[in-house]
């Protein structure tokens, strides 16, 4: 079989070509850190980097849900650690109101420190963060709680939000791994009668100022009991909302090792393993070298033959 210089010449450049085209992709993947530079690189790796960006996408946001869901809770607990401080003043001084040596005026003054707690808790109760009003339940842009004054400006009455599920609705957040959790306090657990073991605490304290001006001794001696059953109410709360807290930071620990081997995962299949590529580049070169030396030999010895 007759090799003409023509198919000598054609072989050569091709394989050039393809040294060259090779030697150029690893200077690319080293440059780029990046194995793929288009999906038709490997389509079953690109395939699968998609599936990953999309894990890896939904996780970032549940762990982000949990951030808010932990910030909004620590407030409410915030809050709620301030309405037992006021609760636990009111007791101690319904609690000195039934001293029977106490005169008319000193129980004049302690219905008034009682008013100031009262106003306290009413503010707490439309206590607000970044996402709304803490104790509306699902109407977040809407006070929970509204007070009702007399012609001197005391609290006589407090309504509760009515609006859909008012201040009883719950704000569910997804949180990693699929899980959900409720991320806001219903005011009605708080501070409304829920069952025959709870207390609607603005009626009680309004009550105790309003007996304490009147002088009813046996009246406050009777709410010392539903006092204490208002504590243990808001406590029961937080509690609660420290356990949520605790569960939530238990997910978002977990789900950093689900983090670590998605971006793991994804690492193998896009970025360049630069060590390896680094040597595969070297090779490419020596060979892309001696195909030009090989090239530049068999076009010398052509170019003797042709002027012979």
């Amino acid at each position: 079989m007759r090799i003409t210089s023509n198919t000598i010449f054609h072989q050569l450049t091709a394989d050039i070509n393809r040294s060259a085209n090779r030697l150029f992709e690893l200077q690319r993947q080293v440059a780029s850190s990046k194995r793929m530079a288009t999906a038709s690189d490997d389509p079953i790796g690109a395939g699968l980097a998609v599936s990953l960006h999309e894990s890896l996408a939904q996780l970032l946001q549940a762990q982000r849900n949990a951030d808010q869901a932990e910030a909004r809770l620590q407030a409410s607990q915030g809050v709620l650690t301030d309405i037992l401080s006021e609760l636990g003043d009111v007791k101690d001084l319904a609690f000195r109101g039934v001293d029977g040596a106490l005169t008319d005026s000193d129980r004049q003054n302690l219905a008034t420190q009682v008013n100031q707690k009262l106003e306290q808790l009413l503010a707490d109760a439309n206590a607000r963060s970044i996402d709304g009003y803490l104790f509306g339940g699902t109407q977040t842009s809407v006070a929970p709680f509204t007070a009702t004054r007399n012609a001197n400006g005391d609290i006589t009455a407090v309504s509760a939000n009515s609006l859909g599920t008012g201040i009883a609705g719950q704000v569910d957040a997804s949180l990693p791994s699929g899980l959900t959790v409720v991320v806001n306090v219903p005011g009605s657990t708080v501070l409304t009668s829920t069952s025959p073991q709870t207390v609607d605490i603005f009626p009680l304290l309004i009550a105790v100022r309003d007996q304490l001006r009147a002088g009813n001794v046996a009246g406050v001696e009777l709410n010392l009991t539903n006092l204490d059953t208002a504590v243990d109410q808001v406590r029961v709360v937080s509690a609660d909302v420290g356990s949520r807290i605790g569960r939530i930071r238990d997910i978002q620990q977990r789900s950093q090792s689900d983090l670590l081997t998605l971006r793991g995962r994804l690492s193998k299949i896009e970025d360049t393993d630069i060590a390896e590529a680094s040597i595969e580049f070297q090779q490419a070169q020596n060979v892309y070298q001696a195909a030009l030396a090989a090239a530049s030999k068999v076009v010398q010895i052509n170019l003797i033959d042709f002027l012979r």
